[in-house]
């Protein structure tokens, strides 16, 4: 699969298209798969969680057993956004020398949003959690997922059902909502496919994970079809 990124800054919101990103992960064959491949992690130097914040610094902790892994860094006066392919990432609190990770497991995250300056205390991830093309490991032709904690690293969760795939999400701090558009594989062949597979656009409230289809299937239907 083909990955393309393309980002979108709004007034109050930031949001990302990810329509098949394509050297995003680097190498997408060599993470955890089936067999006896020796995989190396390594902590890499961290950022800021946000412009202004004294508090919190994040360590990526990053999957390094190949030499043409690559690290792609995006910034502007909204956001920040790292990708490689990550098994955990820290939050070290300068003021307190207090850390943890977001997960007690290995993970397969692929990229980090931080806000940089708008007023939003979460920080979005994008994760395969499955290895849904059932090939033996868990890399970008699998189906991608959003994934979120608080502005501490604390709770996260992931939010999109592994069955399907992200395409896009956009984020509204001021009313704490996301809209997201996904694919479900209808078709089962475990493959992302546009011609085959059911578009979904969701409202999701972030207070309380409710999730509503923002439009009726027959109306998006008559757009689309």
């Amino acid at each position: 699969m083909k990955n393309t990124l393309f980002f979108i800054i709004l007034i109050f919101f930031f949001s990302c298209t990810l329509n098949d990103i394509e050297e995003i992960t680097g190498n997408k064959n060599f993470l955890p798969k089936a067999g006896n491949d020796t995989v190396i992690k390594i902590i890499e130097p961290p950022f800021y969680l946000s412009r202004d914040s004294s508090k919190y610094i994040v360590f990526p902790v990053a999957y390094n057993n190949s030499a043409d892994r690559k690290t792609y860094y995006s910034s502007s006066s909204d956001y920040s956004y790292y990708s490689s392919i990550y098994s955990n990432f820290v939050f070290y609190n300068q003021q307190t020398n207090q850390y943890k990770s977001i997960s007690e497991e290995d993970l397969y995250l692929t990229g980090i949003y931080t806000n940089y300056s708008l007023s939003c205390n979460l920080v979005f991830y994008l994760i395969v959690s499955e290895d849904s093309n059932k090939d033996g490991k868990k890399d970008s032709e699998d189906f991608l997922q959003l994934a979120f904690t608080d502005s501490e690293g604390n709770n996260f969760k992931v939010i999109t059902s592994k069955q399907e795939h992200l395409l896009s999400w956009n984020y509204y701090p001021q009313d704490n909502y996301l809209i997201i558009r996904t694919l479900s594989d209808t078709n089962n062949d475990n493959m992302v496919n546009f011609t085959n597979d059911k578009l979904n656009i969701y409202k999701i409230n972030l207070s309380d994970l409710k999730t509503d289809n923002l439009f009726d299937e027959n109306f998006v239907n008559k757009l689309i079809k």
